[in-house]
């Protein structure tokens, strides 16, 4: 109930990604949904099919408490910086359709991005999800850790009177 992958773990966890999802920036749904797949919710089986690297980290953390985002771009959405092509200072390059209008953004092959200087952040799309930035875990429990706790300790005594 109270160890590695107990049933207050499983609580936690679950609280913590339902409550994390509106600060978290979202264009599609992949980053939403890297959450649901890379973490192990209290060390339980998990209900989909992941990757290789999600099941080796779950195995060795089982209940670990650690909420995952994996992805591409994972990483660089969580800090919020821009980074650019070393030479060109540029974070991307348009490629244009015949109409004029950027059907995408490429960088060029091999070359290792670096942070902006002077640092620039990105601005996030709020339309989907009003809270949404960078630091997206620190800003939710700077919001509701107090509540989050509140919640665990009612758990824990609700398993303890039953």
């Amino acid at each position: 109930m109270l160890g590695t992958g107990g049933h207050i773990q499983q609580f936690i966890d679950s609280t913590v990604l339902a409550g994390v999802a509106p600060y978290v920036p979202m264009r599609g749904s992949g980053l939403g949904k890297s959450a649901t797949l890379h973490t192990q919710i209290g060390g339980g089986k998990q209900r989909t099919r992941l990757h290789e690297s999600a099941e080796k980290h779950n195995r060795d953390n089982p209940g670990s408490g650690k909420i995952i985002w994996k992805g591409p771009q994972a990483r660089l959405l969580y800090y919020g910086v821009v980074y650019v092509d070393p030479v060109y200072k540029a974070a991307g390059f348009p490629i244009r359709g015949n109409g004029g209008e950027v059907e995408r953004w490429v960088s060029r092959k091999g070359v290792r991005k670096v942070p902006s200087s002077p640092e620039r952040l990105f601005n996030f799309d709020q339309s989907r999800h009003p809270k949404a930035g960078r630091l997206w875990c620190e800003r939710y429990k700077q919001d509701h850790l107090k509540e989050l706790a509140a919640a665990a300790q009612k758990e824990v005594d609700a398993a303890w009177n039953s």
